[in-house]
């Protein structure tokens, strides 16, 4: 995250790389929206506290993984910016994929828990990407725009 923010300072909105990190970082707030309100909604229970995936609405916070969610909307606008460019930027669902390895490993969350991140995190990215600007910050030669520009 700190890298994407980085990149997203240093470059602008103006440059096609700047573009894009802003929208990555778009996409991962989007995400984590998304994560956290279905985390409050499901309660689940994670895998070390119970071996029954069935305990929902409990005092758990399992359903779905954010951390997954996150590192897959960072990732997705740059796949769907670049891909025709660089075909090996697809080596990059390798990240959100060892994160959900290491989760369900670490006992952290249900295979579901991080299928379900896995998808907001690919929903919010594509949402992210779509989008001519990005949501959050705007730099442009003529200053810094915050929130949602429009033009009419």
């Amino acid at each position: 995250m700190v890298g994407i923010i980085g990149l997203s300072l240093y470059e602008g909105s103006e440059s096609r790389l700047g573009n894009t990190a802003w929208k990555s970082l778009d996409a991962t707030i989007i995400s984590t929206v998304f994560t956290e309100s279905f985390k409050s909604l499901s309660r689940r229970m994670r895998p070390r506290y119970t071996d029954n995936p069935d305990f929902w609405l409990e005092k758990g916070h399992s359903f779905p993984s954010q951390h997954v969610a996150s590192m897959t909307a960072m990732v997705t606008p740059f796949i769907l910016e670049y891909q025709d460019d660089y075909p090996l930027i697809h080596l990059l669902w390798a990240l959100p994929v060892h994160q959900m390895i290491g989760r369900v490993k670490a006992q952290a969350h249900w295979q579901t828990d991080v299928l379900a991140g896995f998808l907001i995190g690919a929903i919010s990215g594509k949402i992210a990407y779509d989008i001519d600007t990005p949501l959050l910050l705007n730099l442009t030669s003529d200053g810094i725009v915050i929130g949602w520009k429009h033009k009419f």
